[in-house]
């Protein structure tokens, strides 16, 4: 299929099919030499995007999500291999919630320790 195509299938733009094509994310038929013809992608462009973009909404850079997109669309990741990527990204968004919560907590005590003063300390 053509970029256009590609494009209104998975609803994104041009700039981001080609970035992802600059990457290895997605694979085009090339170009001949000084040829103005149209590369086309592979029927699974579509699947592979959205299977990009679903992993960044959780999380995933796309250095992240290649060798996994990779070995998902060739099917070589085992369940196991698979389950075992996704729960070592759950337990890093765990750490950085945890880390927001504990920098919450800190600013909320600032926050309350600057209300209480009673207009004797340096603050005004």
């Amino acid at each position: 299929m053509l970029i256009g195509q590609l494009c209104k299938e998975a609803g994104v733009s041009r700039e981001l099919v080609r970035h992802y094509e600059s990457m290895g994310l997605l694979v085009t038929t090339p170009r001949a030499a000084g040829s103005r013809t149209y590369r086309e992608f592979s029927a699974d462009s579509s699947n592979r995007i959205r299977i990009i973009k679903q992993a960044q909404a959780i999380g995933f850079t796309l250095k992240e999500v290649e060798p996994l997109l990779n070995a998902f669309m060739s099917q070589d990741l085992t369940r196991a291999e698979a389950l075992s990527v996704l729960d070592e990204k759950l337990e890093r968004i765990e750490r950085i919630i945890q880390d927001a919560l504990e920098a919450k907590a800190t600013l909320l005590s600032q926050i309350e320790t600057i209300r209480a003063k009673d207009g004797s300390g340096c603050l005004k």
